[in-house]
């Protein structure tokens, strides 16, 4: 079963790292949290809207890893590394590492004290035209064959989105994105519970993936190269809407 996400009202005051073996997911419904955001996505896709988005989304991750860090936002500097992964770079040695996901104007963030991390979040409505053809391009043969056994095309299309999550998840974690291919490695699902049985290059035991839903519509996956022991799960909500508490 997914684990609930709680709501944790802004702003965030001062965050309790997560602890060894830990992550904190966090899911950012940012049309709730920036209303000129929702005045300025209630038009057509225009620059305008399309540059409020990405601000909002700059600075709602600026609060929420400047408030573990236990800094202004403004000290935060955040960069990426050579294999595109992002990182806090200033100030230096904060031991935190994070992951992001965007999907229309839902951010969802994780946070750990070590290892590698990839996150991914998908609407179930995003239309897939063609899953099986997409699946010939991009996955891996085992993953071609248990797709194609679903004789229901919705149900193989909302199978096909759970699904590149995990790819995308633990592409994340591992660096190099999409373009160092998602078919190198193979993801069995069932039940909720995605497990790695085949990985180039790597040991796949090595890797742990969870899978989460932070609302009705919207799946994920967390990917980790350590377990995960306990995984904390919470929706940001405005300012006084609920009580913050850890």
């Amino acid at each position: 079963m997914a684990p609930e996400f709680i709501p944790f009202s802004l702003p965030y005051g001062v965050l309790e790292r997560p602890s060894e073996q830990a992550v904190d997911v966090w899911l950012l419904p940012l049309n709730e949290l920036s209303p000129p955001l929702t005045l300025s996505l209630q038009e057509d896709a225009n620059p305008t809207s399309v540059a409020a988005l990405r601000l909002t989304r700059k600075m709602m991750l600026r609060l929420l890893l400047a408030a573990y860090v236990g800094v202004s936002p403004r000290e935060l500097k955040l960069s990426r590394s050579s294999s595109g992964k992002p990182r806090i770079s200033a100030p230096l040695n904060t031991g935190l590492v994070y992951s992001v996901s965007y999907s229309l104007d839902f951010m969802l963030v994780a946070v750990a004290c070590q290892g590698r991390l990839g996150i991914d979040l998908e609407p179930l409505s995003r239309w897939v035209k063609q899953p099986m053809k997409l699946a010939r391009r991009y996955l891996a043969p085992a993953e071609q064959e248990a797709l194609a056994a679903i004789d229901n095309e919705g149900q193989r299309r909302r199978d096909f989105l759970r699904l590149w999550t995990r790819k995308e998840a633990l592409v994340k974690a591992t660096g190099g994105g999409i373009v160092s291919g998602l078919d190198r490695f193979t993801v069995v699902d069932s039940d909720d519970q995605p497990q790695i049985t085949a990985m180039q290059g790597e040991d796949p035991a090595q890797w742990h993936l969870r899978h989460i839903e932070p609302q009705a519509g919207l799946v994920g996956t967390v990917a980790s190269d350590f377990p995960i022991q306990q995984l904390r799960t919470r929706r940001v909500a405005p300012p006084g809407a609920v009580a913050a508490s850890e």
